[in-house]
């Protein structure tokens, strides 16, 4: 029902009322326009005809315009919208890290069902190149792309930034970008820390290849006012030790500024137990963002979320 639908509802009501009155009620000596609120009539539409003035009184002197009923039924309407709108909107990130087989078989097409975005970050360090039983494959990575999720840096090793020289680090984050080209990936310009290590040098070299976030470790939101974007820390690590009440706890930071991003390995990780996140207990966590209402979205997408004047800390 639209506006004007319901305004010639309301019209409608209000003249049969004294009708319908009339015949349910019997009439009484009071003056002037009384309301009456029926408790049992409280339910759908007939919670709006218990509201409607009762005309078997005497009307008052001059009576009230009908316009007036129109003007005030018009502000509510249009105030409720207003108020929702300004409620703060709780925006996470989603990141998984290690690219792990599970990743394509099991989280991407929960994700797809629930409408979230998400960055998966790609190695080829540990065993990728031979066991393609728990990590994917490029033709997996490019349809984790082609499906609208992000694909970001991992470097090539997975060796902690500030253990390699500065040319082997970028040699490795370079590796990543080509490989994203030979399979019609876009080049990354979102890069995750291996071991969640960070270095000056490491900063420096991100920024000089356009990269524009960077995930960290850490357990608290980011405020993008103050963290530089390629130090980004990370408020959740889904582990098995975690479950769902520090899930929520999480979670309930989202809001006013704070943005939560979190962290998944495998789902499950039979190669790395140590980071492994069962895959009923994942689907719990995602069925609480989506209860909350929050934007979930891949860590590129802060780009165009973020506010202009939120500029980070240099």
């Amino acid at each position: 029902m639209d506006f004007m639908d319901f305004m010639d509802f309301m019209d409608f009501m209000v003249a049969v009322r004294p009708h319908i009155d009339r015949l349910s009620h019997p009439p009484r000596p009071c003056p002037g326009i009384h309301w009456q609120l029926n408790m049992s009539s409280m339910s759908s539409m007939s919670s709006i005809y218990a509201l409607l003035p009762l005309h078997r009184a005497p009307p008052m002197n001059p009576p009230l315009p009908r316009i007036l009923l129109r003007i005030v039924l018009a502000a509510l309407l249009l105030l409720a919208p207003h108020t929702r709108a300004t409620e703060p909107e709780r925006i996470v990130v989603l990141t998984f890290d290690d690219s792990v087989a599970s990743h394509a078989t099991f989280v991407a097409p929960l994700l797809k069902k629930l409408g979230f975005g998400a960055t998966f970050f790609i190695t080829e360090g540990f065993e990728f190149l031979e066991d393609k039983e728990h990590y994917m494959t490029w033709a997996q990575i490019r349809s984790l792309h082609d499906q609208g999720f992000e694909i970001g840096n991992h470097t090539r090793r997975h060796t902690g930034v500030g253990k390699q020289k500065p040319a082997d680090l970028e040699a490795d984050i370079a590796f990543i970008e080509e490989r994203c080209a030979e399979h019609g990936i876009p080049r990354p310009t979102s890069f995750c820390y291996p071991g969640y290590q960070v270095s000056d040098t490491a900063v420096e070299i991100l920024a000089r290849r356009g990269y524009q976030f960077a995930r960290a470790g850490g357990m608290q939101p980011y405020l993008p006012s103050t963290d530089h974007p390629l130090r980004i820390p990370q408020i959740f690590d889904g582990k098995p030790e975690t479950n769902l009440t520090h899930f929520k706890a999480a979670v309930s930071q989202a809001g006013e500024g704070r943005i939560l991003v979190l962290t998944f390995h495998g789902v499950p990780d039979i190669k790395h137990p140590w980071v492994n996140t069962d895959p009923e207990k994942f689907r719990s966590y995602m069925d609480h963002l989506k209860e909350q209402g929050c934007r979930v979205v891949a860590l590129r997408d802060l780009k165009t979320l973020l506010q202009p004047n939120a500029a980070p800390a240099k």
